[in-house]
């Protein structure tokens, strides 16, 4: 049974999970003090990013096979037909727990993100130019997301790096998968060209965030993330570093959650 569940936990990608989570959790309880709210608005992201990320390994099983061949899916460690009942059990508890525990404007809310993040495949088989700014854009609405719930005025910078950050991420992702991706938008330029596009626009998230300092908390995130950046472009040029530093790159989604508080 332990030899089971370990694939349906890499299933999961339980750290993006947690990111999604936290985003949304602690600038509500923060601004509100209401640990019982703060709880009822973050954890339907758990189950939406979990259909999310089971859609996309079921869809991505041959590109998988060359690109991550260590994956569940890909290296038959789960079967398909399992991966599908966890999802549809993750679609029925993100669906019950929007429409028992939210009140009725922030359903549609959640819904619509919800049908944005399932849709994701659909973009990347019938319109992959797009793909990019689509996630870029999709990692954006949790902060959205917290503007709405504590009702404060989003701010434009901290978005903007929030959106910098994730589609500099998925440029450098893309790279890294062009052995067995289709089309996509990184091969219309040579990888290069791309990987200097991919660091301008984590050094314009960088920026955005020190435009947007106004606390000693907010300026220790932007340091934190400014760190990262050049730590991660110094040592980008080492392929065995490359696991480690895109990971390291989640963590500047952490430096965007103390602009939140």
């Amino acid at each position: 049974m332990g030899r089971g569940c370990i694939p349906a936990l890499r299933l999961f990608r339980l750290p993006s999970c947690a990111v999604a989570f936290l985003t949304v959790f602690v600038p509500t309880y923060s601004h509100t003090g209401n640990l019982y709210r703060s709880l009822v608005v973050s954890i339907p992201l758990i189950p939406i990013s979990l259909c999310t990320f089971i859609l996309n390994d079921l869809n991505d099983i041959e590109r998988d096979r060359i690109n991550h061949p260590g994956r569940p899916l890909a290296a038959g460690l789960l079967l398909p037909r399992t991966a599908a009942i966890i999802y549809f059990t993750a679609f029925a508890v993100s669906l019950a727990f929007i429409h028992f525990a939210l009140e009725e404007w922030l359903r549609y809310v959640y819904v619509a993100g919800f049908l944005l993040a399932i849709n994701y495949n659909t973009v990347v088989d019938y319109i992959p130019t797009l793909k990019k700014p689509y996630v870029a854009l999709a990692a954006t609405l949790p902060i959205v997301l917290v503007t709405l719930i504590v009702d404060v005025k989003p701010n434009i910078n901290v978005l903007l790096a929030a959106f910098s950050f994730v589609l500099g991420r998925e440029l450098l992702m893309d790279i890294r998968d062009l052995k067995g991706d289709g089309s996509t938008v990184v091969r219309l330029l040579p990888p290069k060209v791309f990987t200097s596009l991919a660091f301008c626009l984590q050094g314009l998230g960088a920026l955005s965030l020190i435009v947007a300092v106004r606390s000693p908390l907010e300026l220790a995130a932007a340091a934190l993330a400014t760190i990262l950046l050049m730590i991660i472009t110094y040592n980008w040029k080492n392929k065995s570093y490359r696991p480690i530093l895109l990971y390291a790159m989640k963590l500047q989604m952490l430096s965007v959650i103390a602009f939140l508080i």
